[in-house]
């Protein structure tokens, strides 16, 4: 079949040519939703009617959804997504949407629907904690990362799995300008509000800080230490108090370790500097910061128990006898502390490019007030600016929450000092 875009009108007659839909669909009688919000793909939820049973169909335009026809992107992005979504669904079948159906001509897949969860940016928006959220990361991370590494896999299996997502160019190119580059530049992309004009200029005066954010770069390019999600934000997380599901894998690629674990704290975090403005008590800004946190810390954990289960197997990076006890040890708390510097320098950029560049985050780009935006923009950079100038300090969990923690404590004095001001006047 030939590609062309699809549409509510066209849906339902390219449905009909799919026998391995209709056990789950009725195709007489469709409701078809156009539900995406994100900044790639286009992204309709098809309900069945008669049996009440919907699913999710993506297909991918061969431009930037965010940019329009001015950012050509390739279409084989909708190909990486699916074979992501069917290695982990072998990893962590519990934590990612079922597989209905590939169309690689189209570029189109068809997936589970999860009717019964809401994205997760938009619950933490709402301030809504959700209790298992750090449990159901930290095992998605730990499990896929591990199990497409070097400590797990042999080493053609692992270059024979690269060899699947080496093609993912376009996306990994726009993650390189998009998180990486384009921030750190005068770009015509990136985002401006007036109110921050000041600060922008102050953080690209600062020699350390762009530094630091070009050496993650570096990291980011050529680093090739597990197959990633590659997007791994509060925008491609759905839950609900029980669940947890990983949606949108197009960005997979195999990059370093810390990528994924870092960009999601730093989404966490921004989440946690939005309630500034958005809630009045400071507990679900706690909750949040404490939860980006605890991820971080199970991810480790299980990691750390994955390895251990490990230790005896062939695999590219240790053979038997390879090491002995006080050397793998030795070994072990390098790698630990290398991977927390690079999940702080991540997180770090995370948030920088969230509040620079082109595609910021609901949680913060929604304050219509240009001022208080402002405000949680300025204490997003400051926090980004922290990340990176001190991540080589960081070599172990406890320093990374203490300089977070001493942060949010540090800004949350100076709202409390505020408050009380203007409280009396």
């Amino acid at each position: 079949m030939n590609y062309f875009p699809l549409n509510a009108k066209t849906i339902p007659g390219y449905l009909k040519q799919l026998d391995n839909l209709s056990s789950v669909l009725i195709f007489d009688s469709l409701t078809i939703e156009e539900v995406g919000d994100g900044n790639v793909n286009y992204v309709y939820r098809i309900t069945s009617k008669p049996n009440n049973t919907s699913v999710i169909l993506k297909q991918a335009v061969p431009y930037l959804r965010v940019a329009g026809t001015e950012w050509p992107l390739d279409r084989n992005r909708i190909e990486f997504e699916a074979r992501a979504l069917r290695l982990y669904g072998s990893i962590v079948p519990d934590l990612v949407p079922k597989l209905y159906h590939v169309d690689t001509s189209m570029s189109v897949i068809v997936m589970q629907c999860l009717s019964n969860h809401i994205v997760l940016r938009r619950g933490m928006i709402a301030g809504i904690e959700y209790p298992r959220i750090s449990d159901h990361l930290s095992t998605f991370l730990a499990e896929t990362l591990f199990r497409t590494s070097s400590f797990c896999m042999s080493s053609h299996d692992k270059r024979s799995l690269m060899h699947n997502f080496n093609m993912n160019m376009d996306l990994c190119k726009l993650s390189e300008d998009l998180i990486f580059s384009f921030p750190l530049m005068k770009s015509d992309s990136n985002y401006t509000n007036p109110h921050l004009k000041e600060h922008i200029d102050r953080l690209y005066r600062d020699a350390m800080f762009r530094t630091n954010f070009a050496w993650f770069k570096y990291k980011f390019m050529n680093c090739t230490d597990a197959l990633l999600h590659g997007d791994l934000h509060t925008g491609s997380i759905m839950v609900n108090e029980q669940e947890t599901y990983v949606i949108d894998p197009e960005f997979a690629f195999f990059g370093p370790f810390g990528f994924d674990v870092g960009k999601l704290l730093g989404n966490f975090l921004l989440a946690s500097i939005s309630h500034y403005y958005r809630s009045v008590e400071s507990k679900y800004r706690s909750w949040l910061m404490a939860a980006g946190l605890e991820t971080v810390r199970s991810f480790f954990t299980k990691f750390d128990t994955l390895w251990a289960m490990h230790l005896e197997q062939e695999t590219a990076m240790f053979h038997r006898g390879y090491l002995r006890s006080a050397e793998r040890f030795i070994f072990q708390e390098r790698f630990r502390r290398s991977l927390i510097q690079d999940i702080t320098g991540f997180a770090g950029c995370t948030i920088a490019r969230r509040i620079l560049g082109i595609a910021g985050v609901a949680d913060i780009r929604e304050v219509a007030d240009l001022t208080e935006r402002a405000r949680l923009e300025g204490i997003a950079l400051e926090l980004a600016r922290i990340l990176l100038n001190n991540y080589a300090s960081v070599c172990t969990l406890e320093d990374l929450e203490s300089l977070v923690a001493s942060f949010f404590d540090g800004v949350t004095s100076v709202f409390r000092m505020r408050t009380e001001v203007s409280s009396l006047y």
